[in-house]
């Protein structure tokens, strides 16, 4: 046999959730804090933009559009009718602060190009 007809006659697992697991998981989401965490190196390397070129910063801020076109792409093409409407929710919020960050940057971040290349 070929790996790929192998591949094909494995079996297929199943999961499913207990009860138990179904309620300590209802008990995490219940403790969840109303925090989003940031890490993000593109926004690093602004906090230090002094010490960059301006061609530097253009790079920057045209990866991170090109980066944000792409996620945006993605997301609707997510079938949004087959979600929950929390998971649908989820995806709103995010297409959201997808827009937001690429309008920010096509305004200001062209306005920081701008003022680093006058330097």
């Amino acid at each position: 046999k070929t790996v790929q007809a192998q591949q094909q006659s494995l079996p297929k697992k199943k999961y499913t959730i207990t009860e138990e697991g179904r309620a300590k998981f209802q008990a995490v989401i219940k403790e969840t804090k109303v925090q989003e965490k940031l890490s993000s190196d593109f926004l690093a390397a602004f906090y230090f933009s002094e010490h960059l070129h301006s061609d530097d910063v253009s790079t920057l801020i045209d990866q991170q559009l090109s980066t944000l076109q792409g996620n945006y792409k993605d997301l609707l093409s997510v079938p949004l009718s087959t979600m929950t409407e929390g998971q649908r929710f989820g995806i709103r919020y995010t297409i959201a602060k997808n827009r937001a960050a690429t309008a920010f940057l096509k305004g200001e971040g062209r306005a920081i190009q701008t003022s680093l290349a006058r330097k």
